[in-house]
């Protein structure tokens, strides 16, 4: 009952060859579904960086976020400038390492938590959509190379905000 996710929340009895399950996280894998053990407006108001696990997970894992996980990221996104920046920054290094950086900010940026967290990467493109190119492309590099360096992680993160800021304020 301790764990972030119905999946995670899974035991294996090795003597009984069988599968300890007291969240429904059985269901939830079957179906695909990231889902918080117990009320998710609580659980992201105790630990505010769930937010950013869920999207990590959701994303790596290609998992879907119920209703009332997304709204309870959305209702608690402006904690997260309570944390500790050193967690949060730490998470969002391990989703940038995760080779599924844009799907993941993809559900930051649909549940408004995006704004909140990093403003500077809410740029969007002509269907006004999250312009997550510079992340894609990220996330093409981690495939094909493994572990890129953080600081380069962290410089391709903002490049295309870095150059949009440019180009909309140029020296005089």
């Amino acid at each position: 009952w301790a764990r972030d996710f119905t999946v995670n929340a899974l035991f294996y009895d090795p003597v009984r060859h069988e599968v300890i399950d007291h969240t429904g996280g059985l269901d939830d894998l079957a179906a695909r579904v990231l889902r918080s053990v117990g009320d998710p407006q609580v659980w992201f108001y105790e630990d505010p960086v769930r937010i950013l696990r869920a999207a990590k997970f959701a994303g790596r894992l290609d998992f879907s976020l119920p209703a009332l996980e997304r709204q309870a990221m959305a209702d608690r996104a402006a904690m997260l400038e309570v944390c500790p920046p050193s967690r949060v920054t730490e998470e969002i290094f391990r989703i940038l390492e995760s080779g599924t950086a844009a799907r993941s900010f993809g559900i930051l940026h649909e549940t408004g938590v995006l704004p909140v967290l990093v403003p500077e990467l809410c740029g969007h493109n002509a269907n006004g959509d999250a312009d997550l190119r510079g992340l894609l492309a990220v996330d093409r590099m981690v495939q094909a190379h493994g572990g890129l360096p953080r600081d380069f992680l962290f410089v391709a993160c903002f490049h295309a905000a870095a150059w949009a800021h440019v180009h909309a304020n140029p020296p005089p």
